[in-house]
């Protein structure tokens, strides 16, 4: 984008006296900057973002879009001016314009998609009927429900929000928080930063991975976090299932220790989750001491 706005100055400069005194060839000017910063720069920019490139490589798309732009803005095409011609740019320009507005999520789902950010294995995969497991525990604000094994005890918030439990206070209790989700108004790329900047995951005492997966319409992320301190090794999971059409949800997994044992009980409880289409509350809220 920087790039971009230091060549519009040179050519200004170059090119001042028409864009004074030419309305049409200055609305074309305004129709290709626009077509290329609102469009083209925008969506190479999260490209960058979401798939990073090293060193003047992440510069050099944009450096080529705005060049691209200054080069037709100053063509012998352009500087003859005409009405169709302009009414053209000028349309696709808003064409650009409704397209980032209306469909800006698909269009960077669709980015993602094809730049492979959900190419992992499904890191889960969900048991609709678990005939082993001992007791049905539902989460009706939310429209989730988990079987269980017994150990596990739901508890509530004094806000009334409810959360699952297990082991004990000299082992370290385990902590399970069903989030509300009903639709993704971001992309998924965007939601999983967001996440492990929540997470602080840049910490030096934090280790993380995460991995996402798509299988028909259903995408699946699950981000693993580990914090390292003197005591140990603390765990956070936060687990996100989205399908387009209907619900997603989102579960968050505090685990105070490294034990494998524990993280298996957390897996099967994941791999039993039955989603309901639809749930109680029409507005469901996050408590803030959960963020």
């Amino acid at each position: 984008m920087h790039s971009l706005t230091l060549l519009l100055f040179i050519f200004i400069a170059l090119n001042g006296k028409q864009l004074r005194n030419d309305s049409l060839y200055r609305a074309n000017v305004f129709a290709i900057v626009g077509i290329c910063y609102f469009f083209f720069v925008q969506y190479i920019a999260y490209w960058n973002r979401v798939f990073p490139v090293e060193g003047w490589g992440k510069y050099l798309l944009e450096m080529l879009v705005a060049l691209g732009a200054v080069g037709l803005s100053l063509s012998s095409w352009n500087k003859k001016s005409h009405p169709i011609k302009t009414l053209c740019l000028c349309s696709i320009f808003f064409i650009a314009l409704l397209v980032t507005y209306v469909f800006d999520i698909k269009v960077k789902e669709w980015l993602a998609e094809k730049g492979g950010f959900f190419n992992g294995e499904p890191p889960l995969v969900l048991k609709q009927q678990a005939g082993t497991l001992d007791k049905s525990i539902k989460f009706s604000e939310v429209g989730i429900e988990f079987r269980a094994f017994e150990g596990w005890r739901k508890g509530e918030l004094p806000s009334g929000h409810e959360y699952l439990t297990y082991g004990n206070s000299d082992a370290g209790v385990v902590e399970v928080r069903p989030n509300c989700l009903d639709g993704m108004n971001i992309d998924t790329p965007t939601y999983v930063s967001n996440m492990l900047e929540l997470l602080e995951v840049n910490k030096p005492t934090s280790r993380y991975d995460y991995q996402c997966s798509k299988s028909a319409q259903v995408k699946e992320c699950f981000i693993r976090v580990e914090y390292l301190s003197a005591d140990g090794v603390s765990k956070r999971w936060h687990w996100l299932r989205s399908q387009r059409g209907e619900r997603s949800i989102a579960v968050d997994f505090i685990i105070p220790n490294d034990s494998k044992v524990v993280e298996e009980k957390v897996l099967e409880l994941i791999m039993s989750t039955k989603i309901s289409k639809k749930r109680q509350t029409v507005i469901c809220t996050t408590p803030a001491a959960w963020l």
